[in-house]
């Protein structure tokens, strides 16, 4: 699947101006949830790993950290 000229360097703005890029087609998971007459529904989805994959490659393996919070 190709990429549209606007896509090219795409991406959301960072508050240190760094760029996180937008997840690339072989980055997205399909599965489906439901089958019917009308037709079919789709789940699109994403794992853990690519956003990982998209902060080191923006920020560096050791820039960012994950931080869990319990109330």
């Amino acid at each position: 699947m190709g990429r549209t000229k606007a896509a090219e360097g795409a991406g959301v703005e960072t508050p240190d101006n760094g760029k996180v890029r937008f997840l690339r087609a072989d980055e997205i998971e399909c599965r489906i949830a439901s089958i019917s007459e009308k037709g079919l529904s789709l789940l699109l989805y994403k794992d853990a790993r690519v956003d990982q994959k998209i902060l080191d490659e923006t920020f560096g393996p050791f820039g960012w950290k994950r931080l869990l919070r319990w109330n």
